[in-house]
């Protein structure tokens, strides 16, 4: 999805929870960028400017099962973000 869809579809779930988590896949790079159904590939800074945008409060931003710095060795990998709405 798009970044204007991704803020509306947030946006409207977000006054249900006090904790978000958002994931985007970095499968092999920019690769995935080619693929026809990747609107948007979302890199640290632009979840991190979503969740800012929508209100919560960032907590940490990371990939998963392993850090950036694995990254070439372990090319499929999660961008993660965390972040608490105001109490």
């Amino acid at each position: 999805m798009g970044r204007k869809q991704a803020l509306n579809l947030c946006g409207e779930y977000l006054r249900f929870v006090r904790r978000v988590a958002g994931l985007s896949g970095v499968s092999s790079g920019t690769r995935l960028c080619l693929r026809p159904h990747a609107l948007w590939f979302a890199q640290d800074k632009d979840l991190a400017e979503l969740v800012g945008t929508l209100g919560p409060e960032l907590e940490r931003s990371f990939r998963f099962p392993f850090p950036r710095k694995a990254g070439r060795l372990f090319t499929h990998a999660e961008l993660c973000v965390t972040a608490r709405t105001p109490s």
